[in-house]
Formats: C-alpha cells, sequence, structure tokens
C-alpha cells in the first residue's frame, strides 16, 4: 500500500484516545503501524491500542487511563447518591 507522506509536516500519525483515522484499507494499519501513535505508543508496538470498524480504526485510551475514567464515575455515583439521600 501506499505510505502515510513522509514528509516535515507528517512524520507520523498521532492519535488522541478516542481519536478516529480512515486509511484506504485496514491492512495500511498494519503496514504503517510504525508510524501510528496513541500516547506516545505505536501500533507496531501494541495493536491493541486501535479498535476497528471496516477500514477506520478509533483509538482506544491505555488501560490505566481507562481505570482513572471508571474510578472518576463511580467516585460521582456514590457522592449523588449520597446528596440525594
Amino acid at each position: 500500500g501506499d505510505p502515510l507522506p513522509n514528509s516535515p509536516i507528517l512524520a507520523a500519525l498521532n492519535l488522541a484516545p478516542g481519536a478516529q483515522a480512515t486509511l484506504a484499507s485496514l491492512a495500511e494499519f498494519t503496514e504503517q503501524g510504525a508510524q501510528i501513535f496513541v500516547n506516545g505508543v505505536s501500533f507496531a508496538d501494541d495493536t491493541s491500542i486501535l479498535t476497528f470498524s471496516g477500514n477506520t480504526a478509533t483509538a482506544i485510551p491505555e488501560p490505566a487511563t481507562l481505570g482513572l475514567i471508571g474510578m472518576f464515575g463511580g467516585g460521582l455515583f456514590v457522592i449523588r447518591r449520597k446528596l440525594m439521600m
């Protein structure tokens, strides 16, 4: 497949958690994995950083980030229950 443009402007594709990227085919993600990053981790090093739907990938947060989000959401639930009592 065609590589990601190799220019000073776009040497890598850096995705934030929740961001989506669409390439020409699903195989492109594997071929270009060393140039696709989520939170500083390349897809070539950790294939679990992206989920796929067709030829579109969605960046997922690292497990530690998911844990923090879960704890924050649980804390809000407890606070809300106390306020409603």
